[in-house]
């Protein structure tokens, strides 16, 4: 695969829960709800719990 390939790629990204994305960015609920509210993270909705997606250069250890 040529580095141009590999640059095309899109990044690996993981989705987390609410806590795990607080402790990664280091912010609040609050914060964390004003981020999904301006569209600035993406997310789902499954029941009562929300899973964000990062990038893969935010998750330390995931791929």
């Amino acid at each position: 695969m040529s580095i141009k390939q590999k640059l095309s790629e899109p990044k690996i990204s993981s989705w987390l829960t609410s806590n795990e994305v607080k402790q990664i960015l280091k912010i609040s609920d609050c914060h964390l709800m004003h981020l999904r509210l301006t569209g600035k993270l993406e997310f789902i909705k499954e029941g009562r719990r929300y899973f964000y997606l990062l990038p893969s250069e935010f998750v330390p250890g995931r791929l």
